[in-house]
């Protein structure tokens, strides 16, 4: 017996989906710029003061752009309560990327643009 993920999984994603769509990514990024010198603070206060959190923002918004592009079905196993991928390759992915691969094309396409979009606005 085999379990695989469905594709009827992402609609629980869908209002995540909804509200990353209605962002505006150009308000975001003003209000980041505007209060990067707090976040730098807080960034250095928890711990993490290894570079600048734009630099790590940045990063992260990397990871989002480029999950990989699966294709077909994607195996799933239960080794406990909870599902991880059969594919070890899959399951070594960064968090926020399997997250990416769980949602759905649809949904991980609006969040990848929205990504795209708020990188760019950082990076000028």
């Amino acid at each position: 017996e085999r379990i695989y993920l469905s594709a009827g999984n992402a609609s629980r994603y869908d209002a995540l989906g909804d509200a990353v769509a209605a962002l505006d990514v150009d308000a975001l990024a003003r209000w980041l710029r505007r209060y990067e010198p707090l976040l730098q603070q807080a960034w250095v206060e928890l711990g993490d003061g290894e570079g600048d959190v734009r630099g790590a923002i940045l990063q992260g918004l990397d990871v989002l752009i480029a999950p990989p592009d699966l294709q077909g079905d994607i195996e799933l196993v239960q080794p406990s309560v909870f599902y991880r991928y059969a594919d070890p390759a899959i399951e070594a992915l960064p968090d926020s990327q399997k997250l990416m691969i769980r949602i759905g094309q649809g949904n991980r396409e609006v969040l990848r643009r929205k990504a795209e979009r708020l990188r760019d606005a950082l990076a000028r």
